[in-house]
């Protein structure tokens, strides 16, 4: 197949498509192509470069956080953004701190597995 042949067939099956008719889909569409949010104007306010996602966390699973939560509660001006910014950045880091504790917790175990049964782990040993 000879490369205009290739373009015609291009062309042909570029005029099928017409892209999203409602307004919900427009706006999934205009995010297809952002990665990390990190040069995303319209997530921009959302995903800082700063204090809600750490080096060794996915800032997409962040952005995934903040386009659930604004799809919920549909702010509707600057302030109720504010609000549903509070809100991801809150449930970020509750979700970091049941990670880390939970990590604590079977360190502590793991440590104290060869004493006996009637032994708890010490609160102490969950601290890093």
């Amino acid at each position: 197949m000879t490369r205009e042949e290739r373009a015609k067939i291009a062309r042909e099956n570029g005029a099928k498509s017409h892209g999203p008719k409602t307004q919900n889909g427009k706006a999934a569409s205009s995010r297809n192509a952002i990665k990390s949010g990190e040069h995303a104007t319209k997530l921009a306010m959302f995903v800082p470069p700063h204090s809600a996602v750490l080096c060794n966390e996915k800032r997409q699973d962040y952005a995934r956080l903040v386009e659930e939560l604004l799809a919920v509660y549909l702010p509707v001006n600057e302030v109720a953004r504010s609000i549903v910014r509070t809100i991801a950045i809150a449930r970020w880091e509750i979700e970091r701190l049941r990670a880390c504790v939970t990590m604590h917790w079977n360190v502590a175990l793991v440590d104290n597995a060869e004493l006996p049964a009637s032994s708890t782990p010490n609160s102490s040993k969950c601290t890093p």
